[in-house]
């Protein structure tokens, strides 16, 4: 007996742009930090600072926004949009006031939608600094002699995985037709029983 699906296995084979973003990110997970000496902070950059928050309004202390040591990095938008991008450009030591708006769906009720002014300082900058792309970074993430043989190791990964999520993507296709194939099915013979009666 021969069984005809409705649908086939299909996947979309990797191309070079992704295996450059998998180089990428495999360079990116073995980046070290660089104490920044000779310029001012970039986005992207990891700080540690200390701070004071203020209401613009009154000139009170916020509860609960200060801190003497807090890491963080440039852009990431961790806290109050707008906060970290104005430290663009301090330098270690730095002193700044940074300006910002808690947004209206700040957890704290209180805070939503007040202006706030924040004495910030530069404790410490780092930068992210990615290795080079290179055969020895080739060898140190995969069994491989050079860069040819990494890009042809990811390659392979990628493709072995859209396979494999092309299985997955058409077996709950088939679950999916087949239930929809038993429902009509037993339509059918409530249909008749109902019709019988």
């Amino acid at each position: 007996r021969r069984v005809l699906f409705r649908s086939a296995p299909s996947f979309e084979p990797p191309d070079d742009a992704k295996v450059d973003a998998v180089v990428e990110d495999l360079r990116d997970s073995y980046a070290t930090l660089t104490v920044v000496a000779d310029r001012s902070a970039e986005l992207g950059d990891y700080a540690i600072i200390s701070f004071r928050g203020y209401r613009a309004d009154t000139g009170a202390a916020i509860d609960g926004a200060a801190s003497e040591r807090m890491p963080i990095v440039l852009g990431s938008e961790r806290l109050i949009p707008g906060f970290e991008a104005q430290l663009v450009g301090a330098k270690v030591g730095d002193a700044v006031t940074v300006a910002v708006t808690f947004p209206q769906d700040y957890a704290e009720v209180a805070l939503r939608g007040v202006e706030a002014r924040f004495e910030v300082e530069v404790k410490d900058l780092r930068a992210r600094v990615k290795p080079p792309l290179d055969d020895a970074f080739a060898q140190q993430v995969a069994d491989v002699a050079d860069v040819a043989g990494l890009r042809a190791e990811v390659l392979t990964r990628l493709r072995a995985s859209a396979v494999e999520r092309g299985r997955h993507e058409f077996a709950d296709r088939r679950s999916e037709e087949h239930t929809s194939e038993l429902q009509s099915r037993q339509y059918l013979v409530c249909r008749l029983l109902l019709e019988k009666k």
